[in-house]
């Protein structure tokens, strides 16, 4: 009886086995890269040793971003290595902590953690370099349209249709014009949040320039933008998306040896079209979004450099 017992326990998990391998198969058939990588990260996550997250993307953002979860959990970054951060920054230093259950999408212009409840992302983040800003292949390619990378399904075009809000982008059109393909990928509605016309094309489209006035300046800023999630959000479409009251970003970047980062929230019905009654800390916005930004920075320099900011450090836009 044990015998045929064992028999049994290995048939089923042959049988797994060849189930976990059709899928993958038809996956990648499909044109999907999946990947595993471990949920621990570094300051971001409790310890859950043994769970993996897929992520689906390009196969250029999934190597990038399971390199950089894996030297999190591996303690390769931060205080536990004592590598300093200066200008020439690591690559992927933008991608905030794991939230966990959702699904982390690498495109190649940025990354994203998609909120399924919300219908839209708790996160975008992405480089953004002097030379990309300088680079001006193409003009807003305007093709929005559902992300086929969420496997849960994105918002939908007639989630947005007369329903009064604009389709918000996170990562803006205006900081992808390398290339056509880049610039496509930001009509995804992953990439999309429910704005007021009025924001969207007021004091959003300020913070936007904003950031890459930082860019300009710094060479090179990493950059975490997205939705302030509350209990009491309005819906829009047959999707429910949820229609937030504020949006933040956050911006990290070193010049002469030294490390900055400063954040924005920034509400929907604003009063003053000025940036500077907005700004914060972006501890100020780990507080009210519950993530945790900029998680591989060394542990001392992470306290400095989140916990509190200095205007002067940035472009005169910030400071009117």
């Amino acid at each position: 009886m044990k015998r045929k017992s064992t028999v049994k326990k290995l048939k089923a998990l042959l049988l797994l086995v060849l189930l976990f391998s059709v899928v993958v198969v038809g996956l990648y058939l499909a044109g999907i890269d999946v990947k595993i990588v471990p949920q621990s990260v570094k300051n971001g996550l409790d310890a859950i040793t043994g769970e993996v997250s897929r992520v689906v993307g390009t196969s250029e953002g999934s190597k990038k971003l399971v390199d950089v979860y894996e030297k999190y959990v591996a303690g390769l970054g931060g205080a536990d290595t004592g590598v300093e951060i200066t200008q020439d920054m690591v690559s992927g230093m933008e991608i905030p902590s794991y939230v966990k259950g959702h699904q982390v999408v690498a495109h190649n212009g940025f990354t994203l953690s998609y909120n399924e409840d919300y219908e839209q992302p708790d996160w975008v983040a992405y480089e953004l370099t002097v030379e990309e800003l300088n680079t001006n292949n193409t003009s807003r390619t305007e093709d929005f349209r559902e992300d086929p990378a969420i496997v849960t399904q994105s918002a939908h075009l007639d989630d947005y249709r007369n329903s009064g809000y604009d389709r918000g982008h996170l990562c803006p059109s205006a900081d992808r014009t390398s290339s056509v393909a880049k610039n496509s990928e930001t009509f995804l509605l992953s990439n999309m949040s429910p704005q007021l016309h009025r924001f969207n094309a007021g004091l959003w489209l300020k913070a936007e320039g904003a950031v890459r006035d930082a860019a300009r300046d710094f060479g090179k800023v990493y950059v975490v933008t997205g939705p302030v999630f509350s209990d009491d959000m309005k819906t829009i479409g047959p999707c429910n998306v949820a229609v937030p009251g504020s949006f933040y970003k956050v911006i990290l970047g070193a010049k002469n040896g030294e490390v900055y980062a400063i954040g924005l929230i920034c509400p929907q019905e604003y009063q003053n079209g000025n940036l500077k009654p907005y700004l914060c800390s972006v501890n100020d916005v780990e507080k009210m979004t519950g993530l945790d930004f900029f998680p591989s920075l060394d542990d001392a320099i992470e306290e400095k450099v989140e916990s509190a900011y200095s205007a002067s450090a940035w472009p005169k836009v910030f400071n009117l």
